[in-house]
């Protein structure tokens, strides 16, 4: 028996384009399945149309070069292969918002629908009422075992991992519609430990064309219906300004700002409580104080009031510090070289940490303006590569190096 699945995802469904090209709004790459192998068959993708017209004139494709349509792709959905359901799983909304189940090909879908494209026979349950425009959501269910115009396999289709960018592209009625392709990278969602190939992948991209990768894993999880209308970091003297809006909120806890020094390994800076319930505009800040010099990396923990999150999309700042660090040799067995240029004399704090950004090691010295060396053993440290960081009231610069 399968699990249900609620998805619910943090996006609202951009507005339908003027021209016949549907939006696609939406993907789910990494499916749960049943047997744990299948995961093909509960992979999806969701987009808006932009014209009154029969099912059958769209053709969903999917592949490595752009745009997949006309460069050998690697799969295709085609509406010309609607079908009825003859898979265990199923699909439902909430009440007050309406499913309709495409089942034939001709079928005509309104202008500014929403619309998802999922193989007939999926075998996990989803909640689609975040995906509803205007409260309605049509499923059109496809034939990938007998088609005439579809290409999709079982096993897997969308990729997670890929070091090259994929492509995703809605045809419709003979228009390739090639200036509404879709791409995303492989490695970039939030899992733990970075995983990549982590069920539970998907895509989403909002009214502005952003896009976030989210992952709520295999569990029964209802992520956080907010729509995030803006994120942004911007320089405030010595301090990062963070900044967001939402467009609605619907059962919200909080929102944890996270940063990163790789925009990878990510850690909480800090807690903002959220309004909870709204259907009106939302502002949102978080100050990060005496930032690191160099690259730095935001994202947003949004959580809901049951405990379920979803993450925003990382932002990236480069804040260029007052003062310059030299480190060598960069790759070191035991003995450790920092050439400091500070702006002024003051206690530092050098600090050692894991990618994690735990403590492992803390001393204080006095630095005087100018030209400073440091002299450092780490011999005590396991293989591996840490981040060394040093903290005054003037600067806060951070740099990395590699324990053979």
């Amino acid at each position: 028996m399968s699990k249900r699945y609620l998805l619910i995802l943090s996006i609202v469904i951009s507005q339908a384009s003027y021209s016949q090209c549907p939006v696609i709004n939406g993907a789910l790459i990494n499916a749960c399945a049943a047997d744990g192998v299948t995961e093909g068959i509960n992979e999806f993708v969701y987009f808006t149309t932009g014209a009154s017209g029969a099912v059958s004139l769209y053709k969903l494709s999917y592949g490595s070069r752009n745009p997949p349509a006309t460069q050998n792709p690697t799969a295709y959905l085609s509406g010309a292969d609607a079908a009825a359901k003859v898979g265990p799983g199923s699909v439902i909304v909430q009440p007050g918002k309406t499913l309709t189940e495409v089942t034939s090909s001709s079928t005509i879908i309104p202008a500014g629908s929403s619309v998802v494209f999922i193989p007939y026979n999926l075998d996990q349950a989803y909640d689609l009422s975040a995906l509803c425009k205007n409260d309605q959501v049509y499923v059109v269910y496809i034939n990938i075992d007998n088609p005439t115009d579809s290409r999709w396999m079982p096993g897997g289709t969308m990729a997670n991992a890929a070091a090259a960018e994929r492509y995703i592209q809605i045809s419709y009625n003979g228009d390739d519609c090639t200036g509404n392709v879709r791409s995303y990278e492989g490695a970039l969602w939030p899992n733990p430990g970075n995983t990549p190939e982590a069920e539970g992948n998907s895509l989403a991209w909002d009214d502005q064309d952003s896009l976030s990768y989210l992952n709520n894993g295999c569990s029964e999880i209802i992520v956080t219906p907010v729509k995030l209308v803006s994120f942004n970091a911007a320089k405030n003297g010595n301090d990062v300004a963070v900044k967001w809006k939402t467009a609605n909120e619907l059962n919200t806890k909080e929102f944890q700002v996270e940063w990163s020094a790789d925009g990878r390994n990510f850690s909480p800076i800090g807690t903002v409580n959220a309004v909870g319930n709204s259907d009106v505009p939302r502002n949102y800040a978080f100050t990060h104080r005496q930032v690191a010099a160099g690259n730095n990396f935001y994202r947003l923990k949004i959580l809901d009031a049951n405990g379920s999150f979803v993450y925003s999309p990382i932002v990236k700042l480069n804040f260029t510090g007052r003062g310059s660090i030299k480190i060598y040799p960069s790759i070191t067995h035991g003995e450790l070289h920092v050439e400091l240029n500070a702006t002024k004399q003051e206690a530092t704090t050098v600090m050692v940490l894991d990618l994690a950004g735990r403590l492992l090691s803390s001393r204080k010295m006095p630095v005087l303006a100018g030209y400073n060396r440091i002299d450092l053993t780490v011999n005590n440290l396991p293989a591996g590569e840490y981040i060394l960081k040093l903290v005054n009231n003037s600067d806060n610069i951070i740099t990395r190096f590699v324990k053979m």
